[in-house]
């Protein structure tokens, strides 16, 4: 739903990423706007770039790519977003189908979001359980990216906090 997906853009893009331009030189994205990277985007102009453009990218590469306006879990819905944003949409996906499998479903790991993993995740009887198992295989991740590449620990704390906070 659009009113879900202007909901959770501020609270998750406006609040964690806002509008400053960074580029921080151990941030392989380079040079950001509203979490947006020059590295993902070459042809846009990052340093300009307008909330509304940011919005845009934002529902066509993360929202609508995750099929979010089909998940019935405001709760699922805003977890996954965060982690699509922060992770990419096939990683989340591909975690969001390890759990369903592990959850007793049975659904192809493949980074897609289809019919299958929709009814699975909007059948699912207590969806606090995936949000939670969603945070544990984030946290996980971003553990793993610290410790392949120490110069990363700088961002573990921010990453921690829009884990287990969003």
């Amino acid at each position: 739903m659009q009113q879900h997906f202007n909901q959770i853009f501020n609270d998750i893009v406006i609040r964690w990423e806002g509008d400053k331009v960074v580029n921080d030189p151990v941030d392989k994205g380079g040079l950001t706007k509203y979490g947006i990277s020059q590295r993902a985007h070459p042809q846009l102009d990052i340093a300009h770039l307008s909330e509304e453009q940011a919005q845009e990218i934002y529902k066509e590469e993360y929202w609508d790519k995750m099929r979010l306006d089909e998940v019935m879990d405001f709760g699922i819905c805003k977890q996954l977003f965060q982690q699509a944003i922060n992770q990419g949409p096939g990683v989340a996906a591909i975690s969001l189908q390890k759990i369903l499998n592990m959850l007793r479903f049975v659904v192809d790991v493949d980074g897609v979001v289809g019919p299958k993993t929709l009814t699975a995740v909007n059948s699912y009887h207590t969806p606090s359980e995936i949000i939670w198992a969603l945070k544990g295989s984030q946290y996980a991740r971003y553990v793993a990216i610290v410790e392949r590449s120490e110069s990363q620990i700088k961002f573990f704390r921010g990453w921690l906090r829009r884990t287990f906070m969003s």
